[in-house]
């Protein structure tokens, strides 16, 4: 790759961690404009995954560092040729756990591409689930954005018949995160036709404690009122101001985050062995 000689650095740098606090500043240590991304594409899109050999070929590590550097850049030129990663990593982790934050970090312009594939890929379950969990987090850092992101999910439970249950519990999930109170009919409805896989979402009374419309009995305090938020603060210029977990100069992956990063990583695997 004799033509992307300043990025030549990620094809080095190896072995990363997955739960890492901290993301490098690869902006700054590479000197990276808007220039960089079509190279840094093509590292994400074009370096073989399958059958590496992680300890000893540090190459495979390089579409993770690259796609980081993409989001520290705020590509809005990335987003949609990131939604074919989605699209052939099914079995990928790193996908999983880091592109969601990628989409939080180039920010709402990608809630149509994204809304776009998971309307097309109702049946996709392993890779719905990113898409999903990306508009997700673009919806905790963006909080403007949450009104439309209630209304494409309370759209697309109320079509459950035309996605595979995993997808409408993942969706489930979104809403409640969302706390989208007006979608609990449509949810009550894909539930009682079968249509939910509660491995995933929980049954029906956990959707109820979940929406705060049910007591938990484990005698867990309620869900916190809309007044008792905190907002999360939104990501903003190259430097810093990161979704939490990802950023540098601080940032730092909360208690609860990294127990919803296992949660997931644990369902998507579930859900592989199921389906």
């Amino acid at each position: 790759m004799s033509d992307t000689y300043p990025l030549a650095p990620l094809l080095t740098l190896g072995v990363t961690d997955i739960y890492s606090e901290q993301w490098p500043d690869y902006v700054s240590w590479l000197n990276l404009t808007e220039a960089n991304v079509p190279d840094l594409l093509r590292i994400v899109l074009e370096t073989p995954w399958e059958g590496r050999d992680w300890e000893n070929e540090p190459d495979a590590w390089a579409p993770i560092h690259a796609w980081r550097a993409i989001a520290q850049l705020r590509s809005q030129a990335a987003i949609k040729p990131l939604i074919h990663l989605i699209d052939r990593s099914e079995n990928n982790e790193w996908v999983w756990s880091e592109i969601p934050y990628v989409y939080a970090m180039l920010g709402p312009l990608s809630i149509p591409p994204l809304s776009k594939y998971i309307q097309e890929s109702g049946m996709k379950a392993t890779t719905a689930y990113t898409a999903i969990n990306a508009l997700s987090q673009i919806g905790q850092y963006y909080p403007e954005t949450q009104p439309l992101l209630k209304v494409f999910f309370k759209d697309r439970i109320t079509a459950a018949r035309e996605n595979h249950p995993a997808v409408n519990a993942y969706m489930v999930r979104a809403l409640m995160g969302l706390e989208a109170d007006d979608a609990v009919p449509a949810i009550r409805e894909a539930y009682e036709e079968g249509l939910v896989d509660e491995s995933i979402s929980g049954d029906w009374a956990d959707v109820l404690v979940e929406f705060g419309l049910a007591d938990p009995l484990d005698g867990s305090p309620p869900r916190r009122t809309p007044q008792e938020q905190i907002n999360t603060p939104r990501p903003s210029g190259t430097g810093g101001g990161y979704p939490t977990g990802i950023g540098i100069g601080g940032n730092k992956l909360s208690k609860k985050d990294k127990k919803k990063r296992k949660q997931a990583k644990r369902a998507q695997k579930q859900n592989r062995k199921k389906h």
